[in-house]
């Protein structure tokens, strides 16, 4: 009897947390949240979607909640989702693409939020931020 070894490559995971938590500010000012590394060639791009997706809410609908997807490493901003929903969370996504929105290799993004509108008391949350890429 001889042994086989199949080797066969994991896929990697369909999602990239960022902020698996809920999480508010009431700055205008970006809030670094958190920082993620994330590579767009561990997937594979024939019929590859990206996309950047949150909950945001605001206690005020003169505030709007602010989340940007920010490149660290090449500084710049890649994305923000926004949004003046009140009464619950309000999901949000964007559809992003390598090399046009994301650089086709590894690099450190940070995930922030801020308000813009409405004043000094009004709160900005986000419930969950993620990278998702589907087929």
């Amino acid at each position: 009897m001889s042994a086989f070894v199949i080797s066969v490559p994991l896929p990697a995971p369909n999602r990239v947390y960022g902020v698996p938590v809920v999480q508010t500010t009431t700055l205008t000012g970006a809030v670094e949240l958190t920082v993620i590394s994330f590579d767009p060639t561990l997937y594979a791009a024939s019929g590859r979607t990206i996309k950047f997706c949150c909950f945001l809410q605001t206690t005020a609908v003169a505030a709007q909640a602010n989340l940007e997807l920010y490149n660290n490493t090449d500084v710049a901003t890649v994305s923000t989702l926004t949004s003046t929903a009140t009464a619950s969370p309000e999901y949000k996504e964007v559809t992003l693409t390598a090399p046009a929105n994301l650089p086709n290799s590894a690099k450190v993004y940070a995930i922030r939020l801020f308000r813009s509108g409405g004043d000094v008391t009004d709160v900005v949350s986000v419930h969950n931020a993620y990278l998702q890429v589907s087929y």
